[in-house]
């Protein structure tokens, strides 16, 4: 009952908008009806794949097969974007098969969201998360609703035997409101979303690890306001967690510690704050502003993939175009103080700051540079052990960061190009959402040369370095690799060949040496059919013992359709 007074609060203001234009709408679709009803377009591709090893643990199995839809539907008028994936089944890794399917019809205002979809709430309630349920987003005139239900997380249980260990979760069940007013210079909006851990959904037996069943209510308010080259953004959210529902109940008299029966106070929960106010002075090449960010210690929310806590900044920030936009230059610079409940003199200051720059002074010729050492979370990819070569991704909590790249083109149709890239990344590691203690690094370094000769060839000479710190383990990649792609049959037929050596050094010794060959075909049966084969063979010696030397095939055929 309380869950239904509070969608009537959130969505009263618009019932008066939602019946406008009926009847004009209804005639719409009844013309449309009569012709040309339903429009189809978009994207179809089938996948069969086929693995071979020798001398190593197979990692696939011998078949496996993928079916993708990118679609849009135009049935009398509403829009409806149609996702779709589907895998076979995984026994090597004992998992289910996987799919993934979505739906979003839209007609004028309206947008319903239904299967696995993805909506933004607000930056500490629901952002970056897909579900699998219901949402709805409505935009009568000025009014703003958008409303979501459905399954955040699936259930996974402890399963030792699999190659890439899981962690176990519990089936995470969600649901969100959000209701708001906007014109062209001003916004407000008011959210509220919930989360809960659901026990029963795995076996007793999971309950006994450092797994625990959290709960969350989060309520946001969002404003925003522009008047002439000024703009203000302010965005409060506050957060009710428990981080284990199975702890014993609090009775609680304080309203703002169960939110009308909303949130269960426990002996476990916490109560939290994150805001962020922003000023903006927009100029026609210059904008200049000051940001204030605050998270309290320990702020958590199970709608977003955001880790950082126990901060504030203070931080200016200016973004200049010049030289008749050859140098655009955006900069960010201030402090940050954390462990913000200990006393003044256990308290860290530190300088914070970011910068970018892009620098054409040629149009064949272009530079980039940025750095950072504000923290911020990221995904690695896990190849410290070549003779497991799996996808492995992992969480990262980024300290600083810093980049550049520089490309080069010449020629009379600039065919010819050079491009060097260097990358460097620490940070620490992310294990059930909490940061460790450790340090990771990170290092990536390429030269390439390309040369393109018209429609019929082109070929990328490249050489690539790489080197990862991960815990106690250093591990450094050294090797070339060559592309040549040619067409065939009046440009119907496009192969590719890449030769990938990649040579490994671990704690400085030569331990393993990588050789990837792939071949790629792409052939064009009619302008919306293509047919496609690539295969790809992957040999990994240990220079220390030739007998534990492995290698590996992987064949593809498949099919698309694009119109």
């Amino acid at each position: 009952m309380r869950i239904t007074i509070l969608v009537f609060v959130f969505i009263a203001p618009q019932y008066e908008s939602l019946g406008q234009d009926i009847q004009k709408a209804i005639g719409d679709v009844g013309t449309r009806l009569k012709r040309d009803p339903v429009k189809v377009y978009g994207a179809v591709d089938l996948l069969g794949q086929l693995y071979q090893s020798k001398n190593q643990t197979a990692y696939y199995p011998d078949l496996t097969y993928r079916a993708f839809a990118q679609l849009q539907f135009d049935i009398a008028g509403i829009q409806a974007p149609f996702s779709f994936l589907y895998s076979n089944g995984n026994s090597i890794y004992h998992l289910p098969a996987y799919t993934f399917a979505g739906i979003s019809p839209t007609y004028k205002w309206g947008t319903v969201h239904l299967g696995d979809r993805s909506l933004e709430l607000s930056p500490y309630t629901l952002s970056g998360h897909q579900f699998r349920g219901i949402g709805l987003e409505l935009k009568p005139g000025r009014f703003r609703f958008t409303g979501m239900y459905g399954r955040l997380k699936r259930a996974v249980a402890d399963d030792y035997l699999t190659l890439q260990g899981l962690d176990p979760a519990f089936k995470r069940m969600g649901w969100g409101i959000k209701s708001g007013y906007e014109t062209e210079k001003a916004k407000i909006a008011l959210t509220m979303f919930h989360a809960q851990d659901e026990t029963s959904s795995i076996p007793f037996e999971a309950h006994t690890s450092i797994l625990q069943p959290a709960e969350n209510l989060a309520l946001a308010l969002q404003t925003y306001k522009r008047w002439g080259p000024w703009s203000a953004h302010f965005d409060y959210t506050y957060s009710l967690f428990s981080r284990d529902t199975r702890a014993t109940t609090a009775e609680e008299s304080n309203y703002a510690h169960h939110i009308l029966g909303l949130f269960t106070p426990r002996f476990s929960s916490a109560y939290r704050h994150a805001w962020m106010t922003k000023v903006n002075y927009n100029a026609k090449k210059v904008l200049v502003g000051f940001q204030f960010d605050h998270v309290d210690p320990g702020f958590r929310s199970l709608g977003t993939l955001y880790f950082q806590d126990d901060f504030e900044n203070y931080t200016i920030h200016a973004r200049v175009n010049a030289l008749k936009n050859k140098l655009t230059l955006a900069v960010r610079s201030g402090i940050q103080r954390n462990y913000l409940e200990r006393n003044e003199s256990n308290q860290i200051l530190r300088g914070i700051g970011s910068a970018q720059i892009n620098y054409s002074p040629l149009q064949n010729l272009q530079w980039q540079l940025q750095w950072s050492n504000i923290s911020n979370t990221v995904r690695f990819r896990n190849n410290l052990n070549p003779t497991q070569p799996l996808d492995s991704l992992y969480l990262v909590s980024t300290q600083s960061q810093a980049g550049t790249t520089l490309m080069y083109n010449w020629g009379n149709g600039q065919e010819s190009g050079l491009v060097a890239t260097f990358q460097y990344q620490k940070g620490q590691t992310i294990v059930d959402d909490a940061i460790q203690l450790d340090l990771t690094r990170f290092l990536f370094a390429q030269a390439a040369y390309s040369y393109r000769a018209g429609k019929t060839w082109n070929m990328n000479i490249g050489l690539q370095f790489t080197q990862n710190t991960v815990s106690a383990l250093h591990q450094s990649t050294i090797g070339p690799s060559l592309q040549y792609q040619r067409s065939f049959l009046k440009n119907r037929l496009l192969s590719a060949w890449t030769l990938v050596d990649q040579e490994i050094y671990t704690e400085a010794v030569h331990s393993h040496r990588v050789i990837n060959i792939l071949w790629q075909n792409t052939y064009q049966l009619r302008k919306q059919h293509q047919l496609y084969l690539r295969l790809n063979r992957r040999s990994r010696y240990l220079l220390s013992d030739a007998a534990k030397s492995s290698s590996d095939l992987i064949t593809e055929l498949g099919y698309a359709l694009k119109w």
